[in-house]
């Protein structure tokens, strides 16, 4: 992994503190299993109605990254990130949402080429609905984790209780949408591969407007910019500017 992804130390540990975290904890590792579960089992009955169902797994599975990256573990293994860490020096998106990409990848990708695949569809259709789940993919895993700022199982408390009836009806709007949209463009596509440009381009924009917004706040002096800490005094934290 970290061969196949050069990045700085603290990106690095970031990311596979993330990864085996989520994969050592009881609680983060079943919301994710039954995001697989669930998604996975309304894509194989429903496959013979839409080609497009893999992408029920695909937004369920970031959904359950996003809940579990939020879950807290234990509150004693935050005062070391707080110690150590200097805001306004170490970003934490891009280590996190290559976390997310690298669980999607193997959670959805890898499943839905071989689901496509044991359906006995062709391999142009396999390849194009491939492309176009790892498109949608990419793009959901930009806007969810693209301004990430909270390191996975720190946070004191759990967010999302807050008006959790209006999140609830949100998420499955934002369901509902997203599979109807894979559902139009796949058609679409399949007249002309060339016609997935725009959805490339789209992930792009994303990737481009997440980086901007963020390089703007930093020149403005915003340290919430790169890292966050909630409940976070200043006045009772002493950062060590450790490198």
């Amino acid at each position: 992994m970290r061969s196949l992804l050069p990045a700085a130390p603290f990106e690095s540990a970031v990311r596979e503190f993330t990864i085996f975290g989520l994969l050592r904890n009881d609680p983060h590792r079943l919301v994710l299993l039954v995001a697989l579960g669930v998604g996975w089992a309304s894509a194989a009955q429903y496959s013979d109605r839409s080609p497009t169902t893999p992408l029920i797994p695909a937004y369920l599975v970031v959904l359950a990254l996003s809940i579990a990256f939020q879950l807290p573990t234990e509150l004693s293994a935050n005062w070391i990130f707080r110690v150590a860490l200097d805001r306004a020096v170490y970003p934490i998106g891009a280590s996190v949402r290559q976390a997310a990409t690298i669980l999607a990848a193997a959670l959805v990708l890898l499943p839905t080429a071989a689901f496509l695949i044991l359906s006995g569809r062709e391999w142009r259709e396999c390849l194009l609905l491939l492309v176009l789940v790892g498109c949608m993919n990419w793009a959901h895993l930009e806007v969810v984790f693209g301004r990430w700022r909270y390191i996975p199982f720190t946070r004191p408390h759990v967010p999302f209780r807050q008006n959790l009836p209006v999140r609830c009806i949100l998420q499955v709007l934002a369901f509902a949408i997203y599979v109807w949209i894979g559902g139009r463009l796949y058609p679409w596509i399949e007249e002309s591969p060339a016609k997935l440009l725009p959805l490339i381009l789209l992930y792009l924009y994303l990737r481009w407007w997440n980086h901007s917004q963020r390089e703007s706040e930093l020149a403005d002096g915003d340290l919430n910019a790169l890292l966050v800490f909630e409940n976070h005094n200043e006045d009772d934290v002493q950062t060590l500017g450790l490198g």
